[in-house]
């Protein structure tokens, strides 16, 4: 499982920064923008929540478990097509960039920061961590 979350946290991180770079059909590559001078918006806060309860439960959504499937992927693709903000696609590669020892309670904390009672994500870290 830990595999599994910590390809997904590297798909989405991924995905925000793709690019035609290797299409030459592409358009040519423009100038950077400069930063932006103002925040970016908060997202939709149902949004969020409802972003970390498919992050909590993205194994079972994504079909991870069943039989011949490569749960990095799945759960990767799963979550590059089904999450809905930014913010939540952020959240991924910054829990996994705690040390191991610690996601289980970040998990647990968005979770319950949103409203949620359960977050099977974070379960599997505690396993993880079970010798």
């Amino acid at each position: 499982m830990r595999a599994v979350l910590l390809w997904a946290a590297l798909v989405c991180a991924c995905q925000q920064g793709e690019s035609d770079a290797g299409d030459p059909k592409a358009a040519p590559a423009r100038a950077a923008a400069p930063p932006a001078t103002k925040p970016v918006a908060p997202a939709d806060p149902a949004a969020y929540a409802r972003d970390v309860d498919r992050i909590c439960n993205v194994f079972e959504r994504a079909g991870a478990g069943e039989p011949g499937t490569n749960p990095e992927v799945a759960t990767g693709d799963w979550l590059i097509t089904n999450l809905e903000t930014v913010q939540a696609r952020a959240l991924l590669p910054k829990i996994n960039s705690l040390p191991e020892s610690e996601r289980a309670a970040a998990y647990d904390a968005e979770a319950a920061r949103v409203g949620l009672t359960t977050c099977p994500t974070a379960r599997a870290w505690d396993k993880a961590k079970t010798p």
